[in-house]
């Protein structure tokens, strides 16, 4: 929002609540006009219509309580990109702590403080056309962008591994039971196995004295 355009939200809301008289009407504007560059006056313009209408306290409103009104779910990309302009102002030499100081969505769709460094070097007219159209464009692909799982990817390739192993490797259901049987009787696995080991041999026995004898 430029100088002029703050001016005129101002005595608008003058208008509004006659009440609120600013001690120094351009002292006022130049405070309102700084903290409120990064927002389109459209936008201001809305929020103010919103809040002569449903407020009910009489008073005039503050910055703080436009900029709530006006602040949606995903913030919209050329506050984002006013937010991003502001930075630049000291990142020639300072753009990591500008990069750390703004929300994560811009943070991505920056991709890093070297960004807000190399943008801090360009002409305002450059920063205007092609830049700005560049990061917009960047900042509605990040917050259209599902969530990403947070599961490392390493991680995601161990579960489908493990995936693909288990059926190969479950055991038959009468196994199972008959662990859980060693268990239950208080053998080992070499016990149990070591039963049926006596057990087959036994058999076997059985069998070939049953042959030697029909001989």
């Amino acid at each position: 929002m430029t100088r002029d355009e703050t001016k005129n939200l101002i005595r608008a809301i003058c208008a509004l609540y006659p009440n609120w008289k600013p001690g120094n009407i351009s002292e006022t504007v130049d405070v309102w006009a700084v903290m409120l560059d990064d927002i389109p006056y459209s936008h201001a313009q809305k929020a103010l219509k919103v809040f002569s209408r449903t407020d009910k306290s009489g008073f005039a409103p503050s910055i703080g309580q436009l900029i709530n009104i006006m602040k949606p779910p995903a913030e919209n990309a050329l506050m984002a990109w006013g937010r991003v302009k502001r930075a630049l102002r000291n990142s020639k030499y300072n753009a990591d702590l500008e990069y750390s100081q703004l929300t994560d969505d811009i943070k991505r769709a920056l991709g890093g403080p070297g960004q807000l460094k190399a943008w801090s070097m360009l002409s305002e007219v450059e920063l205007e056309t092609v830049t700005q159209s560049q990061f917009i464009k960047a900042y509605n692909m990040e917050i259209s962008r599902p969530i990403k799982s947070q599961v490392p990817e390493s991680m995601m390739i161990e579960q489908k591994e493990t995936t693909m192993i288990a059926p190969k490797t479950e055991a038959p259901a009468d196994l199972i039971e008959r662990v859980q049987q060693a268990k239950e009787s208080e053998k080992s696995i070499h016990e149990m196995y070591e039963d049926d080991v006596k057990e087959i041999q036994e058999r076997w026995r059985a069998i070939k004295d049953g042959e030697k004898n029909e001989g």
